[in-house]
C-alpha cells in the first residue's frame, strides 16, 4: 500500500471577513482625506503633516515621522500606492492580527521614516504611505512563503521572487521618489513578519488540513482487514471502511457538537484524544461505556473523551446532563457520515446498517495513531484498560 499525503487547507486558505473590507475602506478614506487637506493646505496642512530632517532632528517634531505617511504629493502619487495598498490591506487584515497591521506597519513605516530622513538633505521633505505599502508587500510574501504550504518550499520562494520582482522592482529611476523607503519597508516587512511567524508557527501548523490518499495492490491488505465482521447477539454484521493504522497520522474529521457547531480534530489541537465510538446512547452498552470514560478522562491530564454516534446532538446533551457526566465531549455524525467509512466503522448490515460499530481509537497530542479497538460483538464494551493503558 502507498499512501499519498496532500496539504488541501490552511491558515490562508480561510475567507476573509467582511470586517476586513470594512478596515481597509476605513484606512484608505483616512489617507485619502489627509492628502486632500494637504493639497487644498487646509489649516496650513502643508506645513504642519509634512516631515523633513529639520522639522524632526533640529526642532525634535517626532510626530512628522508618522503624519507624512497620510500625505500625497498629488493624486498620481496617492493612485500609484492605493493600486498595492487595497489588496495587501485586504490580505493583512483579513488573515492576521490587527496589532501586526496596522499597528506593527505604520510604526514600522515610521521608523523607515526616521531612517531616511536622516540620509537626506535637512530641507528634503518626505511625503506617502510607500514606506508602509512596501513593508505590506514583503510582510505578506514572506508569510505566504511560511504558510502557503500545498507547494513545495522551492516553487514557493520562486513565486515569491518572481511576485516581488513584478510588483516592488522599479523599471525606471524617479529622481523625487525615495528608493531608500521603499526598500527599508521591504526588509522591514519581511523582518516583522518573520518574527510574527515564530511566534505563532505552532498556530499555523494546528490549521493545516491533510488528505489522504491510498493506493492498494492486489496483495495489499487494508488496515481494517483483520476484523471487516463482528457480530450482534452472535449474528455476523459486516463493517466497512478502513480502521485507522497504529502509527499513522489520523484522518481529520467534521463533526457536529451539543451546540450545532462543526468541529474537528483542530477544535482539540494539543490534547490527547479518546474516540469512543459506539451505535447510538440509547443503548445500555454504550452507556456503560460513556460512563467509564467518563470518569477515568478527569483522573488524567491533557486528555479529552469524544463520544461519537449517530445520535442527534440533542440526545447526547441530555443523557449527560441526566447523567452529571461533564469530562466527555458528544459529537454526531449526522450531517456528515462519511465519518465512518473513513474510519472504519460503517456497519453495512444487519438491523443497525448505517451505525456506527463500537471502536475506540486513541490519538496522542499529534493525532498520531496509538491504539485501535474494533469491538468483536457490539453488545460488549470495549477494553477500557488497553485504551488507557496507551495515555499513562
Amino acid at each position: 500500500m502507498e499512501v499519498e499525503k496532500h496539504i488541501v487547507a490552511n491558515h490562508l486558505t480561510k475567507k476573509i471577513s467582511s470586517e476586513s473590507y470594512l478596515w481597509t475602506l476605513a484606512l484608505i478614506a483616512f489617507v485619502q482625506i489627509i492628502s486632500m487637506l494637504y493639497w487644498i493646505d487646509a489649516l496650513g496642512a502643508k506645513e504642519f503633516l509634512s516631515a523633513s530632517g529639520e522639522w524632526v532632528f533640529t526642532k525634535h517634531e517626532y510626530w512628522r515621522v508618522f503624519s507624512a505617511l497620510f500625505v500625497h504629493v498629488d493624486l498620481g502619487h496617492y493612485l500609484s500606492n492605493l493600486f498595492l495598498l487595497v489588496p495587501f490591506s485586504l490580505f493583512l487584515m483579513g488573515h492576521f492580527s490587527r496589532w501586526f497591521f496596522p499597528v506593527a506597519g505604520i510604526v514600522s513605516g515610521a521608523i523607515v521614516n526616521l531612517i531616511v530622513l536622516h540620509a537626506l538633505a535637512p530641507d528634503t521633505q518626505l511625503l506617502g504611505f510607500s514606506g508602509v505599502v512596501y513593508w505590506m508587500g514583503g510582510a505578506y510574501l514572506t508569510l505566504a512563503l511560511f504558510i502557503e504550504n500545498r507547494d513545495s518550499f522551492h516553487k514557493r520562494l520562486i513565486r515569491v521572487i518572481g511576485i516581488s520582482l513584478i510588483l516592488f522592482f522599479p523599471m525606471t529611476l524617479q529622481k523625487e521618489v525615495s528608493y531608500l523607503s521603499h526598500f527599508l519597508g521591504f526588509v522591514f516587512g519581511v523582518i516583522s513578519a518573520t518574527v510574527y511567524y515564530l511566534l505563532n508557527k505552532k498556530k499555523f501548523d494546528d490549521e493545516v488540513v491533510f488528505e489522504y490518499t491510498y493506493f492498494y495492490s492486489e496483495n495489499d491488505h487494508y488496515p481494517g482487514d483483520y476484523m471487516k465482521t463482528v457480530t450482534l447477539k452472535g449474528n455476523t454484521i459486516e463493517v466497512n471502511g478502513d480502521l485507522p493504522k497504529i502509527g499513522s497520522e489520523s484522518r481529520d474529521f467534521s463533526l457536529v457538537s451539543e451546540s450545532l457547531v462543526n468541529q474537528s480534530l483542530r477544535d482539540f489541537a494539543g490534547k490527547r484524544k479518546v474516540l469512543n465510538i459506539f451505535p447510538s446512547i440509547d443503548t445500555p452498552t454504550c452507556a456503560t461505556s460513556v460512563r467509564k470514560f467518563n470518569t477515568e478522562a478527569s483522573q488524567m491530564n491533557n486528555v479529552v473523551v469524544l463520544n461519537i454516534s449517530q445520535d442527534l446532538p440533542f440526545a447526547a446533551k441530555r443523557f449527560c446532563a441526566a447523567e452529571g457526566l461533564s469530562n466527555v465531549v458528544n459529537l454526531s455524525t449526522f450531517r456528515d457520515p462519511s465519518f465512518l467509512k473513513d474510519f472504519g466503522v460503517q456497519i453495512g448490515s444487519g438491523p443497525l446498517t448505517g451505525l456506527c460499530a463500537r471502536a475506540v481509537i486513541v490519538l496522542d497530542e499529534k493525532n498520531i495513531v496509538k491504539h485501535v479497538e474494533l469491538v468483536n460483538e457490539i453488545g460488549n464494551e470495549p477494553n477500557y484498560e488497553a485504551a488507557l493503558k496507551v495515555l499513562k
